[in-house]
């Protein structure tokens, strides 16, 4: 899976700690669904470690998950909640699922969609759960 910047919105702009993701597959949301903490008040959230070389310590992202109810609101009070209660400074993804974007699962079609993005607001984590075959 990959976290990049939702070029859609203009909010991103400017900020190197938080950004809206863009949309990812329904299986991935949900895996990461099924793994979030859950807080009164605040949108759920998780934590992914991700080492990135065999020698390099891990490095922690963490995603706030909307739901198609959630706004933009919501995920911005969570991401506040998150760097307050945790003492979390690291980069912050708010991402949703959304179905006008299942079928982009090429390579190609991932390239179309970051052009232009700052790579260091890129991520790529791995999943335990697999993707369904097309």
């Amino acid at each position: 899976m990959l976290l990049y910047p939702d070029m859609r919105r203009e909010t991103y702009t400017g900020n190197d700690n938080f950004v809206f993701a863009a949309p990812c597959l329904e299986v991935e949301w949900k895996s990461l669904l099924a793994n979030a903490s859950k807080n009164p008040n605040q949108l759920p959230f998780t934590y992914i470690k991700e080492r990135f070389h065999e020698n390099a310590p891990p490095d922690v992202t963490c995603i706030i998950l909307m739901s198609p109810q959630s706004t933009d609101d919501d995920a911005i009070a969570t991401a506040a909640w998150i760097r307050v209660v945790d003492e979390y400074t690291g980069m912050i993804y708010a991402l949703t699922f959304d179905p006008a974007y299942a079928g982009a699962t090429t390579l190609s079609s991932i390239v179309a969609r970051t052009s232009g993005v700052d790579p260091k607001q890129v991520r790529h984590i791995e999943l335990s759960t697999k993707r369904k075959p097309e």
